[in-house]
């Protein structure tokens, strides 16, 4: 485990606020829009993030979902 800094932490906020814009201004899909970015693991070196997703209660498949949020991410 790596020591989790303020700047990490401030980094992930940051990074999380921009992701939830981009999502709900940028995706075609209205039903992606209903999901939230719950949380953001960046690594040390803050090269790498890993982006927890929620999906709201009663969506049907949420596999699917899942599987057209992976193909709508442009990078």
């Amino acid at each position: 485990m790596y020591k989790v800094t303020k700047r990490s932490v401030k980094f992930a906020s940051v990074l999380k606020r921009l992701l939830m814009t981009i999502m709900s201004r940028k995706l075609a899909d209205s039903a992606l829009r209903t999901l939230s970015i719950s949380h953001v693991d960046l690594s040390p070196d803050l090269r790498n993030a890993k982006v927890f997703v929620s999906i709201p209660f009663g969506v049907d498949n949420p596999e699917s979902l899942i599987a057209k949020l992976t193909d709508q991410m442009c990078f």
